[in-house]
């Protein structure tokens, strides 16, 4: 949806004639194909798939993909993936892609706790049938951090403090 919205918004006559830019974008756990940021075109791995790499650098004045390796949503297959692809939120853009100039990988996988039942319903967080959450970055959930369903009360923080961190620069 974001990678989409930076398109619309290269079009958006308005908006470009008033020199709007947006100050950063911070994807989290991305289900995108890991080449869909290039710039180039011919970067794509499949025919007439879009990549977003202009629209990112032209838009944004930061953007940042937190990304982690144990995520297990986005584990092949993940939900989106057609063929061989390998999402952008599990290791970051493809190696040799034309990245934007302000286009930044920012591994967060250590972010992301050990948490089974967030909700705290007794049930795993992810396919309560077969839960594959055993190790830390495994639980897809932890980016935005956890509440504690009981109290109400942060039980971790996920990558938020990372994107703070980031708008602080």
């Amino acid at each position: 949806m974001i990678l989409n919205a930076l398109q619309d918004l290269t079009g958006n006559q308005e908006w470009n004639s008033r020199n709007f830019k947006i100050e950063s974008v911070h994807l989290m756990g991305a289900a995108v194909d890991d080449e869909q940021v290039s710039t180039d075109p011919s970067d794509a791995d499949d025919l007439g798939e879009k990549v977003y790499g202009q629209a990112i650098e032209s838009q944004a004045i930061t953007f940042y993909n937190l990304f982690d390796n144990e995520d297990n949503a986005l584990q092949r297959p993940y939900p989106l993936a057609e063929g061989n692809e390998t999402a952008l939120g599990l290791n970051g853009s493809e190696e040799g892609i034309s990245l934007p100039k302000n286009y930044q990988d920012a591994n967060v996988t250590e972010e992301i706790p050990l948490i089974v039942d967030a909700n705290g319903d007794g049930k795993c967080d992810l396919t309560p049938l077969n839960c594959t959450i055993m190790s830390v970055g495994d639980n897809h959930l932890g980016y935005v951090g956890f509440v504690s369903a009981r109290t109400g009360n942060l039980i971790d923080d996920g990558a938020m403090n990372v994107t703070v961190n980031d708008w602080g620069r």
